[in-house]
């Protein structure tokens, strides 16, 4: 038996090209998605595969706070409504009692739960990790390992389960096997196999435009407020504006899409909810501006040249990955971002 958690389009894209290019085989009996464009699907789909749709922003631990028992209490009742007569060890075919259960993050309750779940139906488990951005590339770090002990400790008694706390990911006890870009790049876990995603190019959206501009949910995730977040927009559409330029906006799944609604103007090009930036045709780009956006490992592994990309940062890089990468390219701090910062970087291309 064989299931996927699906939350992102991005998630969908990195199974199909491990599909294509032959490095998984995927034939899943179980597909757990969040998505709204349930074609994204389609590649991966067998005749007999069951997909369930689930609200991954009604399982948020961090409401636990707001409402510990009520709260406590819900989640509990919705994960069972999602997992109850789903995982069957005696479906058609499963004559081993095996299960393999391949993720993006493992830092979600949902996610952490399926794994405990499978665990315990299956005598023959293994757990996949197909990476899914700059998360399979960070590190332990601070109050990382205290908050991780305070977790261990409090939520078999809040939750009834050990949720476990990842600031990086790949790093779930249970896996046996790692898909990433850059395998060299990441913390390796002991007696766990590492494999590289291949670079696979295959563009189904061409913008026409000069610039892309990939913006992040940064007053969303709190990294800045979003009079801060507006600021720096309004300054980089400025320089945009001043210099003719035509532009594509790539918005995060995860942010607001009223942010940019008075900032846009009707000839810009506002790139459609459910396509993932990796499925854009970057080459035809003169600029492309992010906001530390996972995609920039995209740009970045497909050998574009960085001097076309501006990075505006509202935290520390200290990803490594990705600290690598903007400097290969050009960074403007957001906090303190201004005019003839991003006068300069158009004039350095």
């Amino acid at each position: 038996m064989q299931i996927l958690v699906v939350l992102t389009p991005f998630q969908a894209r990195q199974l199909d090209i491990l599909k294509r290019t032959q490095r998984l085989n995927l034939k899943p009996t179980l597909i757990y998605h969040s998505l709204q464009n349930l074609s994204l699907l389609d590649p991966i789909l067998q005749e007999h595969t069951k997909c369930i749709s689930i609200e991954m922003g009604d399982i948020v631990f961090s409401n636990v706070i707001k409402s510990p028992i009520g709260e406590i209490k819900r989640i509990r009742s919705l994960i069972k409504s999602y997992l109850k007569n789903q995982i069957d060890p005696n479906i058609k075919g499963i004559e081993d009692n095996s299960c393999e259960l391949i993720i993006g993050s493992e830092k979600n309750i949902f996610t952490q739960l399926l794994i405990k779940e499978c665990e315990e139906q299956f005598s023959n488990f293994k757990l996949v990790g197909v990476e899914e951005g700059f998360g399979y590339y960070g590190k332990m770090e601070g109050t990382d390992n205290l908050k991780a002990s305070i977790y261990n400790m409090l939520t078999p008694i809040l939750l009834g389960f050990k949720y476990r706390y990842f600031r990086a990911l790949g790093q779930h006890p249970k896996l046996t096997q790692v898909y990433v870009r850059f395998p060299d790049e990441v913390i390796k876990l002991n007696g766990v196999d590492y494999q590289e995603i291949p670079v696979f190019r295959n563009p189904t959206y061409f913008p026409k435009s000069e610039v892309l501009l990939l913006t992040s949910p940064l007053s969303e995730d709190g990294y800045c407020t979003l009079n801060e977040e507006i600021h720096g927009l309004k300054i980089i559409l400025d320089e945009i504006r001043k210099k003719n330029l035509t532009l594509t906006v790539k918005q995060h799944p995860r942010e607001k899409s009223s942010k940019l609604s008075s900032l846009l103007n009707e000839q810009d090009e506002l790139v459609p909810a459910g396509i993932s930036a990796e499925e854009m045709d970057f080459g035809k780009f003169k600029f492309i501006i992010n906001f530390i956006s996972s995609t920039i490992i995209e740009i970045y592994q497909t050998g574009l040249d960085m001097n076309k990309v501006l990075t505006v940062g509202f935290f520390d890089v200290r990803n490594p990955l990705a600290k690598k990468i903007v400097e290969k390219g050009h960074f403007i701090n957001g906090y303190e971002i201004t005019n003839k910062d991003v006068d300069l970087y158009f004039g350095s291309n």
